[in-house]
């Protein structure tokens, strides 16, 4: 599909640029710099307190611009995503583009990346792939309704080992209810970045 005007959307957080679904995550647009700038804060501050190696799941993965960004200071990245429009009402990502096209964007971006290995299925059922304390660090991006984030967060800390991280994005005014989930089940985060990623760790 070529570059048009009703592709291309300056304000919009979430384009189509040659053939590829690109988010705010990549700085583009009036979203971008913030939220990209967000994401290497995070990445560096992960990278300076995990040890060499550490093991992570990503649990909504959409494009995969994050999941790149994780498989370049992780050792494994287990990168989850159903791949399945409609999740939520309120939520661009979830209908702005056919799920297909999102994961052959996804599969474009981590081409070359022999650390990452992608489950097709949603956090709750995929958490039964990983045995308890299995995981150093666990991201959440996926469903951002208080009681499904909330949930997210409840099934996944037993996967994560104790020093570990519970972790995840969105915890910013605009998604109020993903504040409060959070709030909720860990508490205030130890670490915050601009783009509203977040870290606890577990004790």
């Amino acid at each position: 599909m070529p570059l048009t005007k009703k592709n291309y959307d300056p304000a919009s957080p979430i384009q189509l640029i040659n053939d590829i679904v690109t988010t705010e995550r990549s700085g583009i647009g009036k979203w971008g710099p913030q939220s990209k700038e967000g994401l290497l804060d995070f990445c560096f501050w992960l990278r300076s307190v995990m040890p060499k190696g550490f093991s992570m799941a990503e649990i909504g993965c959409y494009a995969g611009e994050s999941t790149v960004a994780f498989a370049m200071i992780a050792g494994q990245v287990h990168a989850i995503d159903p791949w399945v429009n409609g999740y939520d009402d309120d939520d661009l990502s979830s209908s702005i583009f056919s799920m297909e096209l999102v994961k052959a964007s996804y599969a474009y971006r981590i081409q070359g990346f022999h650390n990452i290995c992608t489950i097709q299925a949603t956090g709750e059922h995929a958490t039964s792939e990983f045995a308890n304390g299995s995981l150093d660090v666990v991201y959440i991006d996926a469903i951002h309704k208080l009681g499904a984030n909330r949930d997210e967060i409840n099934r996944w800390l037993p996967k994560i080992k104790e020093g570990g991280y519970i972790a995840g994005h969105d915890f910013c005014g605009y998604w109020g209810e993903v504040v409060d989930s959070v709030l909720e089940t860990v508490g205030l985060p130890d670490f915050r970045t601009k783009d509203g990623s977040w870290a606890k760790q577990i004790n």
